[in-house]
């Protein structure tokens, strides 16, 4: 039998699991921050990652382990939209939400209560708004930020800096770990494209959820895939010649998904995305652009192609191609110079001539995936779990300097948020409890800055209190050297980007949390 419990039986298991998983992720925040040691198999893996150490949170009981869950769900969404800011989120989440049931168990209405957190949620963001301030690609504020949110980390921060000045606002930044002891940063050309792997069966990489392939071939086929027959002769020869092979196609039909997926499980190096495009005209655009990225062939029916007929003369060859569930990657295409620079130049002139903003919008979007290329940083290390901790710091700050340069930068240390709380004084509520909804939103806009002082171990209440008491929106405190500053011109930083997110996700989840009547979950495992 499930378990079923309701109301203060539900979310008091609710708060157990949630509490647990906040108190251990907050010690990794701010500045002074400290490590998880994660026990992953046959090694130790030291980290100030949020959401790894999240994902290794779990309760025996299952009603708890759903407020496990709850804050992870929010992570999770964190450093999908920012890769940064899951701790921050974290706390944030459990602030609102412990804030919000204490009042509703003294009688507030709860509707009220969550109309009123969403509203101040919407007002905060638009005090971050105001606050942020625009920055460059070769500006101090790239190294600032990085360094930041590497934990002072300044090796970190000129791996990130670097990768930043080889690279253009259309390229792909990312890391990897390399087996060198040194950490090195190379630029490659590349494509992205916006479909991912049509089945999850396709996943070699579990944790990252992703296909990975180096050396693969890309068969490119402007058309449905629909009788497994036609394709059977490349399958023979991949598995044959023990190569790889990623099918980009306008459709797939199911019976030849399904069989590809379950020859992948098998062991074959295959995979699946669909072709990529806001229209039909613009996908046939983008397949052109990848067959020359690739090296391939367009084969498409419109010149009487048949798939029966495609050699492996014909496909495209990447020396790595990286698929997740949204995007997929074709980094080192064997793409003839020439033919690759003269189409950069034919998309650049359909720019020119596009006509209507929907128009340029998609030529724009077939010039950014096609001309920026992709600049990856290699993190090294002496051990596996030192690559490890290292590479999980320079995600992070990669995530915030890509976040800054999008939508701008704020005041560091939690102070932006402690200003958005200050304004809300002039957010007016339409009754009594929608202004404690308000009120809880103002209080806990407080905690991540409490949070970050108190692991650098200060007196949190009465810095706060001397921050809120001066005029100025970037006064903030320094816990590198323990003084009161301009953290702006200090250089401590946040990406607005990430603030806001972290303002919404928060706010969201924990405004559904405070609604909850009641839990089911599956039976306990008897002993």
């Amino acid at each position: 039998m499930k378990q079923i419990k309701l109301e203060k039986e539900a979310t008091d298991s609710l708060l157990v699991g949630l509490n647990k998983a906040v108190e251990t992720v907050k010690l990794t925040m701010g500045g002074r921050g400290r490590m998880i040691v994660l026990d992953t198999p046959g090694k130790t893996n030291p980290t100030s990652d949020g959401v790894k150490v999240l994902r290794h949170v779990a309760m025996t009981d299952k009603t708890e382990d759903m407020g496990v869950k709850t804050v992870l769900e929010v992570a999770e969404r964190q450093v999908k939209e920012c890769e940064d800011g899951t701790t921050s989120v974290s706390v944030l989440l459990q602030a609102i939400i412990k804030r919000g049931m204490k009042n509703i168990t003294a009688g507030s209405n709860p509707i009220m209560i969550r109309r009123g957190i969403k509203k101040a949620a919407e007002f905060s963001v638009d005090v971050i708004d105001k606050m942020s301030k625009k920055i460059k690609r070769d500006s101090d504020e790239v190294r600032q930020i990085a360094t930041v949110s590497a934990h002072g980390d300044s090796e970190v921060a000129d791996l990130i800096v670097e990768a930043v000045n080889l690279t253009n606002e259309h390229s792909i930044v990312r890391a990897e770990e390399t087996p060198h002891k040194g950490s090195y940063v190379e630029y490659v050309d590349g494509m992205k494209v916006g479909s991912g792997w049509l089945s999850p069966l396709f996943i070699n990489n579990p944790e990252k959820m992703t296909c990975d392939f180096d050396e693969a071939y890309v068969l490119i086929y402007e058309g449905k895939i629909d009788n497994m027959r036609d394709i059977l002769h490349l399958l023979e020869w991949v598995d044959q010649k023990k190569k790889k092979l990623v099918i980009v196609s306008d459709n797939m039909d199911g019976e030849v998904l399904s069989s590809l997926a379950i020859n992948a499980q098998r062991g074959l190096k295959i995979a699946a995305i669909n072709a990529f495009g806001f229209d039909r005209n613009d996908a046939k655009m983008r397949l052109e652009d990848l067959s020359i990225a690739t090296g391939g062939k367009l084969v498409t029916p419109d010149l009487g192609h048949e798939l029966v007929d495609v050699s492996p003369e014909d496909l495209g060859l990447c020396k790595k191609i990286i698929i997740s569930e949204e995007q997929t990657i074709f980094e080192g295409g064997n793409a003839e110079e020439g033919a690759l620079n003269k189409r950069i130049k034919e998309v650049e002139t359909q720019l020119k001539d596009a006509k209507g903003k929907t128009s340029e919008e998609f030529v724009r979007g077939r010039l950014a995936s096609i001309s920026g290329g992709i600049g990856t940083i290699y993190v090294g290390g002496y051990v596996e779990s030192d690559r490890s901790e290292k590479k999980d710091r320079v995600d992070d700050a990669l995530g915030a300097v890509l976040c800054a340069l999008e939508d701008g930068v704020v005041p560091g240390g939690g102070v932006s948020l402690i200003h958005a709380a200050g304004q809300l004084a002039n957010l007016e509520a339409d009754n009594e409890d929608e202004q404690i909804g308000i009120n809880i939103f103002r209080d806990a806009l407080e905690v991540p800055t409490h949070q970050i002082l108190t692991n650098a171990g200060q007196k949190p209440d009465f810095i706060i209190e001397k921050i809120k008491d001066n005029k100025s929106s970037s006064y903030g405190y320094n816990v590198y050297n323990d003084t009161f500053c301009d953290m702006i011109k200090e250089g401590i930083l946040d990406p607005a980007k990430v603030e806001k997110h972290v303002i919404n996700n928060a706010s969201t989840v924990a405004a559904n949390f405070l609604n909850y009547a009641g839990t089911i979950a599956p039976p306990q495992p008897k002993n």
